[in-house]
């Protein structure tokens, strides 16, 4: 039995769409680019003659492949002389079921700096560690340590905008 039989296809396809969206929704911030960017990233995944050692492995190809084909998109003509969406265009990133009050924190990280975001994302939701963010995304340690330490504050300013202040030391809500 092949690696990519059909029913290792569809396993593939329910467990990491929605983490390739929202990497490519980070990187690119429109839908139709990061649909674009899931269909491709699945295309070579179900056609390359690939073999993964283990499920870290796996994920860490799709989180990788994902990113270069972001790079590839952003560096087409278009989007040289594209910065973002207007406002009313923005789209809004799909929350994980379950996330309650946190669906509107992926769309607060979306309005950070693109390095700041990625590695958010990676750090926090994908849970892996700044050097294996460093090596998927070809920066430096320091320089993955820093987005997140400038990402942390920032959101800790958007959030603290968000609802009037009431964001309270520590990284918590205050309750009342």
């Amino acid at each position: 039995m092949s690696y990519m039989d059909n029913s290792n296809a569809v396993r593939l396809v329910e467990v990491y769409s929605d983490m390739i969206m929202r990497i490519s929704l980070m990187y690119l911030k429109q839908t139709c680019d990061a649909e674009d960017i899931c269909q491709e990233v699945f295309l070579k995944l179900l056609t390359g003659n690939l073999e993964f050692l283990s499920y870290e492995h796996e994920k860490a190809w799709i989180i990788r492949t994902t990113i270069n084909a972001c790079k590839d998109r952003r560096k087409l003509a278009f989007y040289k002389h594209w910065s973002d969406p207007p406002e009313g265009e923005r789209v809004a990133v799909a929350a994980t079921p379950g996330e309650g009050k946190g669906r509107g924190l992926l769309n607060e990280i979306k309005k950070l700096p693109k390095w700041q975001r990625v590695a958010i994302y990676l750090y926090y939701y994908e849970e892996y560690k700044t050097k294996e963010i460093a090596e998927m995304t070809g920066r430096s340690v320091a320089s993955v340590q820093k987005d997140l330490s400038r990402g942390r504050k920032a959101l800790k300013e958007l959030l603290s905008s968000m609802y009037d202040g009431t964001y309270g030391k520590g990284g918590a809500l205050n309750e009342g």
